[in-house]
This record gives structure tokens, sequence and C-alpha cells, in this order.
């Protein structure tokens, strides 16, 4: 049984993440939601690392600034619950969810 408290919605999304005093580590997130997302990569930083995410929604052309922490890692992946989001960036990830579940 799924225990996530917001439902997510695959994509195929290029992020960029940032984190104090480490190298740039770059990645596919693979699903997301209002609550964080999953991201495959090469580089996995440290569970409880602080991030700065830049990623482009799809359909959108702005570029977004996600803040997350990573609450859980495997060897080419890792999970990132977003803290607070901006309301243009909670609004966009709502949408792409609803247009998931209308195409179904």
């Amino acid at each position: 049984m799924d225990k996530r408290e917001h439902g997510r919605v695959s994509v195929k999304m290029l992020v960029v993440c940032e984190r104090a005093g480490a190298p740039t580590i770059n990645g596919l997130a693979t699903n997301i939601s209002l609550g964080g997302s999953r991201i495959e990569s090469a580089e996995v930083p440290p569970s409880g690392s602080a991030l700065t995410i830049f990623t482009r929604l799809p359909g959108e052309t702005e570029v977004s600034r996600l803040h997350a922490t990573v609450r859980w890692t495997a060897p080419t992946a890792f999970g990132v619950q977003f803290g607070s989001l901006r309301a243009k960036d909670n609004y966009r990830i709502a949408n792409l969810m609803s247009q998931s579940v209308r195409s179904r």
C-alpha cells in the first residue's frame, strides 16, 4: 500500500541540483508531486541534504527553482521532499497532475 500523502505523475525532466559547498548534480526527474520528486542520477547526495533544484516543468518556458531535502537514496536515484513552493510552481505542478489525470 502506498503511504504517500501526494499522488505522483510520471515525467522526464532534466534537473540541476545545487547544494552548499558541493558540486552541482545533474539528473532526470522521473516523477513529481506537490510533495516531492524522484531523481535519477549518477551522483547521489546524502540523505538530509538541502538542495535547490532548477528545472523546466513540462509545457513551461520559465525555469522553476524548487527548494527540497533529500529523503531517501539508492545507488542511482534519490527522492526529495519539497519545501515551501512558490505559488506559481505550486500551480504548475498541480496543473501538470490534473492534466495527467484527465488524459487517463
